[in-house]
């Protein structure tokens, strides 16, 4: 096993902004595009959203799955996205589809030596891990998915995962929730 995969989470219910914030335009590109092109290296890129998003990355080699039920929540997403994945994965980047600079953070984490964690997680900059940004061993986010995971947090599920935190720049983390931090980051509605 030598690869590396990625699970692109874009199934939220996107309430506070109003809009399915994969179809946000950064640079004429919906966001779902950019976080796709950061993972572009991976041997496998798995969407887990809706199947009609698949037009937002025409060009790029992505897998759809979703998660059971659609709307089930990220730790969902995760557990949907894992088993869509082969055995020939070794290591899976996760990124939520609404970071303004995806491309930053997985090179980031691909500087990033992994020692003997079973995770590598970015940290704010008040040092709270973050979770859904990071980089897993497939076999431990096997084992941290084998129980239920609707409508539980993403941090629950995997905070007792060995890790290795990582220091990142914070707008590496930046994400976008409402209309406003949208707006802020030059972020456009479709």
């Amino acid at each position: 096993m030598t690869g590396h995969a990625a699970l692109v989470i874009a199934g939220g219910l996107s309430r506070r902004m109003g809009a399915d914030k994969a179809t946000l335009l950064l640079d004429g590109r919906p966001l779902l595009w950019h976080a796709v092109r950061a993972c572009a290296g991976s041997h496998a890129v798995v969407v887990v959203g809706p199947a009609r998003f698949a037009a937002l990355v025409e060009g790029f080699d992505a897998h759809f799955a979703r998660e059971d039920p659609p709307g089930g929540g990220p730790a969902a997403g995760i557990a949907a996205g894992v088993a869509a994945l082969g055995e020939d994965t070794e290591t899976v980047q996760l990124l939520p589809c609404d970071l303004v600079d995806p491309a930053g953070l997985v090179r980031r984490l691909d500087e990033t030596a992994w020692s003997e964690a079973q995770a590598l997680v970015p940290v704010d900059e008040q040092g709270w891990p973050q979770f859904l940004y990071g980089r897993y061993r497939l076999a431990a986010l096997r084992d941290a998915v084998a129980g239920p995971v609707r409508d539980v947090s993403v941090r629950r599920l995997l905070r007792d995962l060995p890790r290795r935190e990582v220091e990142v720049p914070t707008g590496l983390l930046r994400d976008v929730d409402d209309p406003g931090q949208a707006a802020e980051a030059g972020i456009t509605l479709p």
